[in-house]
């Protein structure tokens, strides 16, 4: 065998027993009561967000009703998707609430504006659920 060839075989060894044993450690993550205070406390009722009008509401009109919360966008692959949850909606109304919410931050899939998303959205498949003003939803 080469001797360089063997020389590297001989320092691969080590570096391959260390990424072997700690490929299976665990991490833990901060468990301080700070952050599990701040997790307890907040809850999606005591949320408020701006509709597609530009009015804020609060989530806590919700209580009691089951709540199905889509990140959409109108130039998606799965865009279509509105007419099946608009179906759904008009199904289940008395007991589900559908809300929308456009985001921009995947791929720009999203660049209109709230009027623009809105006519788009009642024009292409009857969207009468609520829908939101754009959010943020990555970070």
């Amino acid at each position: 065998m080469h001797p360089k060839m063997l020389f590297a075989i001989v320092l691969s060894i080590p570096a391959w027993f260390i990424s072997c044993f700690n490929a299976n450690k665990v991490t833990s993550q901060d468990t301080s009561p700070m952050v599990s205070q701040q997790i307890a406390t907040t809850s999606f009722h005591t949320l408020k967000a701006v509709t597609i009008d530009g009015e804020t509401i609060s989530m806590d009109q919700y209580k009691g009703k089951k709540v199905i919360v889509l990140n959409v966008a109108s130039k998606c692959g799965y865009t279509p998707q509105y007419a099946d949850w608009q179906a759904y909606y008009d199904k289940n109304k008395e007991n589900v609430v559908v809300l929308g919410f456009p985001c921009n931050q995947f791929m720009s899939q999203e660049p209109g504006t709230s009027a623009e998303i809105e006519t788009f959205c009642q024009k292409n498949y009857g969207v009468t659920f609520q829908m939101f003003d754009k959010v943020d939803v990555k970070g």
